[in-house]
């Protein structure tokens, strides 16, 4: 609202928003299909489908040094995601991390789309009012999933804070996709997984491997790549 809401388009982009808002929510039950550590590895690779679709679809082009540096941030992103002693077989966490990556992309490149259709304010009110039907749905379909569980203050309060935080980050990365193209946001975004890694060892303490360190060095030189004029 701070930003301006066209409330006459909102009727228009609310259909397409209620698929952005389905492939968000259903990304959850995608990668409860198997171990996260897993099928969040190939959900790594998510920006490729946002950027095979814009470049389709949006007619978006990349220098050189950029799909260098997409290139670059893609590997790092796995790189880190990938858990220790896990081999690489055509096993259904991969089928099941590949479709939520697929989903997961198309719903940034839908988002780009439909920013381009209307703005970002209108966009990011009606993407939330999609999710009121959508939430609808799945609760009548899942019916494992209609439990609620026990409101402690003490238990749910890093969690407000948390989501709080995401909210926060997701209207940035809308605000980005405003600004730039979709197949260079999408790939920076994916840098999120090296912040997650740094701020672990810093206040958790817990140890990185080689592995996930090259995938932080990779990830901040695709991300210096991407920039670059």
């Amino acid at each position: 609202i701070n930003g301006g809401v066209n409330l006459e388009k909102l009727p228009m982009i609310f259909p397409l928003t209620l698929l952005t808002a389905t492939a968000y929510s259903i990304f959850y039950y995608v990668i409860s299909q198997g171990e996260i550590a897993l099928t969040g590895t190939i959900n790594a690779m998510y920006p490729l489908a946002t950027i095979i679709l814009a470049r389709l679809f949006l007619g978006e082009t990349t220098s050189g040094l950029q799909n260098l540096g997409i290139m670059a941030t893609l590997a790092g992103a796995v790189l880190i995601a990938w858990p220790k002693n896990v081999k690489v077989k055509l096993e259904s966490w991969v089928w099941w991390g590949a479709a939520g990556a697929i989903m997961a992309g198309s719903g940034d490149f839908l988002t780009k789309l439909i920013i381009g259709k209307s703005d970002v304010y209108t966009f990011t009110l009606s993407h939330e009012l999609a999710f009121i039907p959508v939430m609808a749905g799945l609760w009548w379909a899942d019916k494992g999933g209609r439990s609620v569980p026990r409101l402690q203050l003490k238990s749910w309060w890093p969690t407000l804070v948390g989501v709080g935080m995401l909210q926060m980050g997701v209207l940035s990365f809308y605000i980005a996709l405003s600004l730039g193209k979709a197949s260079l946001v999408a790939p920076i975004s994916s840098a999120y997984q090296a912040i997650t890694v740094i701020l672990a060892v810093l206040l958790l303490k817990e140890r990185v491997s080689k592995r996930q360190i090259g995938g932080i060095i990779a990830t901040v030189m695709g991300m210096m790549l991407i920039a670059y004029k």
